[in-house]
């Protein structure tokens, strides 16, 4: 296990790619904003544990894990990853604003968790309490709701007009996107209000890898 993880800590370079992110003005639309960031903070039961296929590319390596994700109905949350035979790699947990890594492969670099993996966690799932939130126009079929965090930082959350879908979502630090994320096939879950996605494919361009991830199973009140 060492010597795997070795090799994909070596696809794991520094630095920040320039994706440059495009601000727009706001709208006057306080139905819309508010009915976007309800389909946000609302499309998960408060307490709920989501099943997930993980495939995780970096360079030229590609990574095939099993996830569980435990929501609570503080917006804290647990996240487990488990390989080949079920063996468990990462544990992390997000509580009052803050992640921690309590398991991890040895040797596996810690920067690319905390400033990555766990803000991808929260950026998909977590609850969201901004300091301002706004829409923006995007193209004349796509809204925004873009959201401004205490720590400065950006996350903006695209929604299809016609059929009020989340289609894409970014997150941005220092005027840069560091990561965004695509939204497919929206699904309806048993005990569910809204449909979720199936499948979201997500990028990092901070540390340059790349998530596909494919919901297997919701299940409310874990």
């Amino acid at each position: 296990m060492p010597v795997l993880f070795w090799g994909f800590a070596a696809f794991l370079p520094s630095g920040c790619a320039a994706y440059r992110y495009q601000p727009a003005d706001r709208l006057d639309a306080e139905a819309m904003r508010a009915s976007c960031l309800s389909r946000i903070n609302d499309r998960l039961p408060s307490s709920c544990r989501l099943t997930q296929r993980i495939l995780v590319s970096f360079g030229r390596k590609d990574f095939d894990m099993t996830g569980y994700l435990l929501i609570r109905p503080d917006g804290s949350w647990l996240g487990v990853t488990l390989g080949d035979m079920g063996i468990e790699l990462f544990r992390f947990e997000y509580s009052e604003g803050r992640g921690k890594i309590t398991a991890q492969p040895p040797s596996f670099p810690l920067n690319p968790l905390y400033d990555g993996i766990i803000g991808d966690i929260q950026h998909l799932f977590g609850r969201k309490r901004p300091s301002d939130v706004y829409i923006v126009q995007r193209g004349e079929s796509v809204v925004g709701l873009v959201m401004q965090l205490d720590d400065g930082d950006l996350e903006e959350y695209q929604f299809s007009r016609s059929s009020g879908s989340l289609v894409r979502s970014l997150g941005v630090s220092g005027g840069r996107i560091v990561r965004e994320a695509v939204y497919h096939e929206p699904t309806a879950y048993p005990g569910l209000q809204r449909p979720l996605p199936r499948e979201i494919v997500l990028n990092n361009h901070r540390w340059h890898y790349s998530m596909e991830i494919m919901l297997l199973d919701v299940q409310q009140g874990q």
